[in-house]
Order: C-alpha cells, then sequence, then structure tokens
C-alpha cells in the first residue's frame, strides 16, 4: 500500500530528525557543562598550589596531571553520568524488540557479548591506570633535569656537560615512552573491543537464529543494524 508506505518513510525521517536534534542539544549543554566543571578545577589546582608551601610543593609532573588527565576525568563523569540509568532502559529496549524479531535466546546471546567484554575491559582498564602511574614520575624527573639545565645553561656551556644532561634526559625519556607506548596500546585495545562489539552482537544473534531453524530476511536484519 502506497500511503503505508509513504507513511513508514515520515514516521522513519521524522524520528531521526528528531533523535539527532535532541542528542545535539543534549551533547551541547553536557561539553557546555563539562568545559565549565573542567575550568572551575583547574582554577581551584593553580590557586591551591600557589599557597602551598616549599616543603610540602607538589612535583611539576604531578600538577600536570592533575590538570589535564584528572580534571578531564571529572568532566567526563558530568558529561556522561546520564548513561549510567539510560543504557539498561535501552537494554531492555533492545532485549524486547530483538527478541520479538528473532526470539528470546538470540536475543539473550547478543546481550551477553557486551557482559563478557566487561571483564576485559576492566583488566585492561586497571593495567592503564597502572601504567599512567609509573609514566608521571618518569615525566616529573624529565622535567626536573631539563628545568635544572635551563636554569644553569651558562654553567652547563663552560663545563662541557650537555653530553651527560642528555643522556640522563634521554635515558628517562626512554622510560616514559617505553610506559607510554604500553599505555597507548592498552587504549587500543579498550578501542577495538568497543567498536567490535555491536558487529559481535549482531553476528551472535543471526548465528543463533539460524542455528535454531530460522531464515534470514532483509526484513529482520536492517533493523537488527539499525
Amino acid at each position: 500500500d502506497l500511503k503505508w508506505v509513504l507513511f513508514c518513510v515520515f514516521m522513519v525521517v521524522f524520528g531521526n530528525l528528531a533523535t539527532s536534534m535532541g542528542l545535539q542539544n543534549y551533547w551541547w549543554h553536557c561539553c557546555g557543562t563539562q568545559s565549565h566543571v573542567q575550568m572551575a578545577l583547574m582554577g581551584i589546582i593553580y590557586r591551591k598550589s600557589m599557597r602551598v608551601s616549599s616543603s610540602t610543593k607538589k612535583a611539576c609532573g604531578e600538577i600536570l596531571n592533575l590538570l589535564a588527565n584528572d580534571t578531564k576525568k571529572i568532566g567526563d563523569v558530568v558529561k556522561f553520568a546520564h548513561f549510567l540509568w539510560a543504557t539498561p532502559i535501552l537494554m531492555l529496549i533492545v532485549v524486547f524488540v530483538v527478541g520479538f524479531m528473532f526470539g528470546p535466546i538470540p536475543a539473550l546471546s547478543g546481550i551477553a557479548v557486551p557482559l563478557l567484554m566487561l571483564p576485559i575491559l576492566n583488566i585492561v582498564t586497571k593495567k592503564m591506570n597502572s601504567l599512567r602511574k609509573k609514566i608521571i614520575p618518569h615525566t616529573d624527573k624529565r622535567v626536573k633535569i631539563s628545568t635544572e639545565v635551563f636554569s644553569a645553561i651558562k654553567t652547563v656551556k663552560l663545563y662541557v656537560l650537555e653530553n651527560i644532561y642528555a643522556y640522563k634526559t634521554q635515558k628517562v625519556r626512554d622510560k616514559e615512552l617505553s610506559d607510554l607506548q604500553k599505555f597507548l596500546i592498552c587504549k587500543t585495545v579498550v578501542d577495538m573491543l568497543n567498536y567490535s562489539t555491536v558487529p559481535l552482537m549482531v553476528l551472535c544473534t543471526i548465528s543463533l537464529y539460524i542455528l535454531y531453524g530460522g531464515t534470514v530476511e532483509i526484513t529482520l536484519v536492517f533493523p537488527l543494524l539499525a
């Protein structure tokens, strides 16, 4: 029926437009709130670092880590906090719709994929945190050596100490880069798991649907991929 087809097309276009406008408006406000929170935290950290005494003053790398990494983590909490309650609701809706189309067992198998990936993501995330903590002392030491060289550059030039300081800096930098490379590998693994979750869910759902005697049709696959 032509009227039914036009109605379906209109609902699809209207749904995509409403979703796009709603999500863009949501992300606009979330990103603005995240920026305000990060800027406020950076200002607090800066004022606090200016008031502490020299005996308790933090190393430069620790302060930079607070400004760059920790404030970003808190900003991300502000940005993604609503997913804590929205994600379970979305998963229940997806399970209901996929279960209605393919049956309960294929639907539950698709949901089992991200649940099985959670322990792996937890292990890799803990490794990333430990590597981040190992990188900070190396950064502190490298910045300290560089500061010493720049503050006493005349003495370094007078006694030809460039090679000694260059060797010390390069040695610390190599350790820092080694840990940073491991950190980036772990981050790549996390991104790979995140991007492969949806294709694996679709694959498990369709595979079990076929094993249980179902026939794959375009009218079933397209809604599942969407």
